[in-house]
C-alpha cells in the first residue's frame, strides 16, 4: 500500500486562518475506494465502495453489501486496483454516514445503471452533510469531486493481482 500524506489543514477546509478546530472533533476519517474498471459491463466505469471502521459498503445489482473490510479487499483485489480517498469527518459526521449507508440495506434500494449506481450512496450520505460534490456519474467524477472537497486527507493505493499503476 501506499500512502499519500494527510491534509494538514482539512479540520479547516484547507483554511487555517479562517478555521480551526481546537478540541480536534475532526479526527476520523472515512474511505472511499475507487475501484478501476473491468469488463464491458457495468464495471467498465469501475466501482466505488466505502470503508468505516473495518466494514465495507458496497451498492450494486444485488442492493448494498455490508460485511468486513478484509473480505471485500481480498475480493476485488483478485482482478483489479483501487484507490482509496481518505475523507476528514467528525465523529458523528462518521456516524450519520454509517446509518445512511445501512439504510440503503435496509430498505432494499434499488440499483440502476444511471440513476442508483455504486457511487449514489456516499455521495447522498456527505451532501446531506453537506458536501457539495455536484452529479457524478462515473467512480473517477466522484473521486475528483471528494478531493476537491476541502475534506481530502490523503489517500492509499491498492494494488489489485496482475495490475500496475
Amino acid at each position: 500500500m501506499e500512502c499519500r500524506p494527510r491534509n494538514a489543514y482539512g479540520f479547516a477546509n484547507g483554511d487555517p486562518i479562517t478555521y480551526s478546530d481546537p478540541f480536534g472533533f475532526s479526527a476520523d476519517t472515512i474511505e472511499v475506494i475507487i475501484w478501476d474498471p473491468v469488463g464491458h459491463g457495468k464495471s467498465s466505469f469501475g466501482h466505488v465502495s466505502v470503508n468505516i471502521d473495518g466494514t465495507s459498503y458496497s451498492f450494486g445489482e444485488r442492493g448494498m453489501d455490508e460485511e468486513p473490510d478484509a473480505a471485500f479487499f481480498e475480493r476485488n483485489t483478485k482482478f483489479r486496483s483501487g484507490t482509496g480517498i481518505l475523507i476528514e469527518v467528525t465523529a458523528d459526521q462518521k456516524k450519520a454516514i454509517k446509518a445512511d449507508l445501512h439504510s440503503w440495506y435496509t430498505e432494499k434500494t434499488t440499483y440502476n445503471f444511471v440513476t442508483r449506481n455504486c457511487g449514489d450512496p456516499i455521495e447522498a450520505a456527505l451532501e446531506k452533510l453537506g458536501f457539495n460534490l455536484g452529479a457524478n456519474l462515473t467512480p473517477n467524477g466522484l473521486e475528483a469531486s471528494l478531493e476537491g472537497s476541502g475534506h481530502y486527507a490523503g489517500y492509499i493505493w491498492y494494488p489489485g493481482r496482475n495490475t500496475y499503476k
